[in-house]
């Protein structure tokens, strides 16, 4: 009894430790993982712990966000081919808002890729994908998804340089060249055997950000729609694109009765399709993760 008894205080303090650690996680705000090393943006995830924190499944991504002093660093893998076709041809884009608000102010896409490489690139890939599930509608909505993501890989990765950018610090709305490291902003994408990796370096001064920031930061990843008929589709993008024209409808129409005869002519022609908006559409809503996180923070900051 005597032995039951002393050991009743180190039980009870072992589950009181145990219990007050789980609260206090509880009671801590989502953060950013801590960055333990620099993370080189190559697409190859070597510095992450995979497979990456999170996953959504409305838009197939896995993805993580970490930071430490300097850089915010963000990877984002997915495994399904739509989506990686999606994002080698229109982009996915990082928005931040650091007052923690939905509404996004800030963004980065990449890739950021000539509507003409695109389209050469589309036009070929299309050809050659013309039978590839017997579906004779070549020409529908569904050949984008019979692209296969490493033969749209091979043709645009010598062009997957460049990045748009909005609202960021000390730089224009626009493109920057990831490759050359003059911005501190780096982009790289990766298509292994089955998964697309895509990794953002951005230094914390050119969203606005400091070490010892300590207020929730919102951010959106979305991957844009790979619009090929025209019309609008990107979100948070770094720049715009030309759309493309609609249909064109013709009819005529006769009809006859007892009261007399009666004809009719009609003629429809589709609007030309606006520039891409940044801010996004309907179309973009499923295909976005929102993310509220604080800063990681070091030992000690100073």
């Amino acid at each position: 009894m005597r032995i039951i008894a002393c050991l009743l205080p180190g039980i009870f303090l072992t589950v009181f430790t145990n219990t007050t650690q789980a609260q206090s996680k509880k009671d801590l705000p989502p953060s950013n993982s801590w960055a333990v090393v620099p993370v080189t943006a190559d697409g190859i995830l070597n510095e992450w712990k995979t497979p990456l924190e999170y996953f959504d499944d409305k838009s197939h991504l896995a993805y993580e966000i970490s930071n430490d002093s300097t850089n915010l660093y963000v990877a984002i893998s997915t495994m399904d081919d739509a989506t990686q076709v999606n994002i080698m041809r229109a982009g996915i884009s990082l928005g931040v808002n650091i007052k923690g608000k939905k509404k996004i102010n800030t963004a980065v896409t990449y890739p950021q890729i000539d509507g003409s490489v695109l389209f050469a690139q589309r036009r070929h890939n299309g050809n050659s994908a013309g039978g590839d599930n017997g579906d004779d509608n070549i020409n529908g909505p569904s050949r984008q998804f019979r692209q296969r993501p490493g033969d749209v890989y091979s043709r645009l990765e010598p062009y997957m340089g460049k990045a748009g950018v909005k609202g960021i610090t000390g730089l224009p709305d626009g493109t920057v060249d990831v490759t050359q490291h003059r911005t501190g902003i780096a982009a790289a994408l990766y298509l292994g055997k089955d998964t697309l990796n895509v990794e953002l370096v951005i230094p914390l001064a050119k969203l606005g950000l400091t070490p010892a920031y300590a207020k929730m930061v919102a951010y959106s990843i979305t991957v844009n729609q790979d619009n090929q008929y025209g019309g609008s589709g990107n979100n948070n993008r770094g720049g715009t694109r030309g759309g493309g024209m609609g249909g064109l409808g013709f009819g005529i129409g006769v009809g006859g009765g007892m009261g007399g005869i009666g004809t009719g002519f009609g003629m429809n022609m589709g609007g030309f399709g606006g520039r891409r908006s940044m801010n996004g559409n309907e179309r973009n809503k499923k295909s976005t993760i929102r993310i509220k996180q604080i800063l990681a923070k070091d030992k000690v900051v100073p």
